[in-house]
């Protein structure tokens, strides 16, 4: 049903708000993860002995963050999107099931990414900041998806 027979917004325009809700959690997830990363490079360079160089720059540490994210990011998305859709199905499309759900799926995809290591709890335990921005980008996400389409978004808690 359209706006113009007199109801809800169509299908097809919702899809589309759905995408640039998702832009917007992806840019959230880029931008924490950014931030995190370049902090941790300061940090890393204000610890380092005077005189001794540090082998990557926070600058380029943020960088190269900057750029996995983003193709990480999407690959969240693409696994995020199906349980999503799961959650609507079951009425679990509350802000607390996009903040959980984007704070489970990081680390695990973090964790899973980083195999090879020989300390996997270790591996997952330095995943937690990219839950932390999972659970940030998972209810931005919510955040817009709900407003763009007109509802409130204190509405549903």
């Amino acid at each position: 049903m359209t706006a113009a027979q007199g109801g809800e917004i169509s299908l097809g325009r919702r899809s589309w708000l759905d995408v640039k809700a998702l832009f917007a959690g992806l840019l959230t997830g880029i931008f924490t993860t950014t931030a995190y990363t370049y902090a941790d490079g300061l940090w890393d360079e204000m610890k380092a002995p005077p005189g001794a160089e540090v082998m990557i720059p926070s600058e380029a540490r943020a960088h190269m963050a900057a750029m996995s994210s983003t193709v990480d990011g999407i690959v969240i998305i693409a696994i995020c999107v199906p349980i999503w859709w799961e959650f609507r199905r079951q009425g679990w499309n509350r802000w607390p099931s996009a903040v959980g759900l984007g704070f489970v799926v990081p680390p695990i995809f973090w964790l899973l990414d980083n195999l090879p290591s020989s300390d996997p709890l270790s591996t997952l335990v330095s995943g937690f900041p990219y839950a932390v921005s999972g659970a940030l980008a998972g209810g931005m996400t919510w955040r817009q998806s709900r407003d763009r389409i007109g509802l409130r978004a204190n509405a549903d808690s």
